[in-house]
């Protein structure tokens, strides 16, 4: 399959976003700051603004939700 963003053929680590039907290697998702999110089987961003504090919630991939570090020192992902 090739990458939709820079047209590299790759084998590893591409995948096809169902909703806009994408494929991205896992050079472009890093630069467009997105993340698989297997359960949903789409593509997702890394950060997303906190309800609470207003900083960065980091998207955890073993878990697969977003991670409140910016509010607590060990966040709330399982894997913290």
């Amino acid at each position: 399959m090739k990458c939709d963003v820079c047209k590299k053929e790759n084998e590893v680590n591409i995948h096809s976003d169902s909703n806009s039907n994408q494929t991205l290697c896992t050079e472009c998702m890093e630069e467009k700051g997105l993340v698989w999110d297997r359960s949903e089987s789409e593509f997702t961003p890394e950060y997303i603004d906190c309800p609470d504090c207003g900083g960065k919630m980091v998207w955890c991939s073993c878990c697969e939700m977003y991670s409140q570090i910016c509010c607590i020192d060990f966040g709330t992902c399982q894997c913290s």
